[in-house]
């Protein structure tokens, strides 16, 4: 996949260990299929974004990701491997930057999580922290 593997190859081995570690939303996979099953006819073709789609795992990134490809996708399926790797660096790189100071959180007691600004990721660990600071005094 050229330069793209670079990017994505410490997401392959993080996004075998989240999808042991959580349930994967199957539902981002299965929206992704629908959409991508509109644009791209090729079932090689969609196989090979869905692979790249299962690393984002969050489906926030996921979505800039595909908002990303979609002014591409008549582009992309005409292309040759090393520009679809192109374009696929592209999407990653505006989902990368869109989402750079951002954090998913996970609230594990209610089952959910959240995408939230780092700053005030920072604030809750902080007063995590506190509190466990009192609670062992």
């Amino acid at each position: 996949m050229g330069p793209l593997s670079e990017r994505v190859g410490a997401f392959v081995v993080g996004g075998y260990a989240l999808t042991l570690l959580h349930r994967h939303d199957i539902r981002v996979g299965i929206a992704s299929g629908m959409y991508l099953k509109h644009h791209v006819l090729d079932s090689i073709l969609r196989l090979e974004l869905l692979a790249v789609l299962h690393l984002c795992y969050w489906r926030w990134s996921t979505r800039l990701v595909l908002l990303a490809l979609a002014p591409h996708m008549d582009e992309y399926v005409c292309a040759t491997s090393f520009r679809r790797a192109e374009i696929l660096l592209k999407a990653w790189e505006a989902m990368e930057h869109q989402l750079s100071d951002y954090e998913v959180v996970s609230w594990r007691r209610q089952r959910k999580v959240e995408l939230l600004k780092r700053s005030v990721v920072n604030n809750l660990r902080s007063l995590w922290r506190a509190n466990q600071s009192e609670d062992a005094s």
